[in-house]
């Protein structure tokens, strides 16, 4: 719920009165997954979204899913896609849409 705040391992262990080495090997024993690859991952699986079904800027949807620097979040968003945000936008407004008449 809390994906676009300014989240970090140390600030959740702060609020839950935990140390953050438990947190993060709790969170990795019941998920699988380190908890900063969570976070990152939820947030890009928003920005895949806004890319597609938006035309909110590239910087503004970082800042939206919760990436305040539009280097992280270039970064970030090719390291869990494979490609830069506006590839990834432009490969998806490339596809034709499927007409209903067109089926007939």
């Amino acid at each position: 719920q809390h994906y676009v705040e300014d989240l970090y391992l140390e600030r959740i262990a702060e609020h839950t009165g935990v140390s953050a080495k438990y947190i993060s090997k709790i969170f990795k024993d019941k998920t699988g997954s380190n908890l900063t690859d969570y976070i990152g991952l939820k947030r890009i699986k928003q920005a895949r979204e806004l890319l597609i079904h938006t035309d909110m800027p590239i910087n503004e949807i970082g800042t939206q899913v919760g990436i305040h620097s539009r280097t992280t979040f270039l970064r970030t968003f090719k390291k869990w896609e494979g490609v830069a945000p506006a590839d990834y936008r432009q490969m998806y407004q490339d596809k034709p849409a499927m007409d209903s008449s067109s089926a007939e």
